[in-house]
């Protein structure tokens, strides 16, 4: 049962559910297969607001990183474009918080 989490509600009621139309009761069957249906949608959906408050986006920030992940990258996009966003928005925040210092040159102009 630790694998749970990781393997999803499909490992279970998938197979029950094709084990009761088997045995012919499809009452049982449609009853396993909208409880799926319902745990799999309110995963997807609540995954994008955990996700996205435990890293410091908006939940319409990380679901944009997502799309455009898997978009420019296929599977591991889903990763990347979180990560990719939050290393942008650090950079970004970085860049423009830290003073700029400037160095006076010998005729009396500065460089950066």
């Amino acid at each position: 049962m630790d694998a749970f989490p990781v393997l999803g509600a499909g490992t279970v009621l998938i197979p029950w559910a094709v084990v009761e139309v088997v045995m012919g009761k499809w009452k049982t069957a449609l009853i396993l297969a909208g409880l799926y249906l319902i745990c799999t949608l309110i995963r997807q959906f609540l995954e994008v607001h955990l996700m996205s408050g435990q890293m410091g986006l908006s939940p319409f920030e990380t679901l944009g990183a997502v799309y455009v992940g898997l978009k420019l990258f296929g599977i591991t996009g889903l990763f990347l474009g979180p990560l990719g966003l939050l290393l942008i928005e650090d950079m970004t925040e970085l860049l423009l918080t830290q003073p700029v210092n400037r160095k006076p040159q010998k005729n009396g102009t500065s460089q950066l």
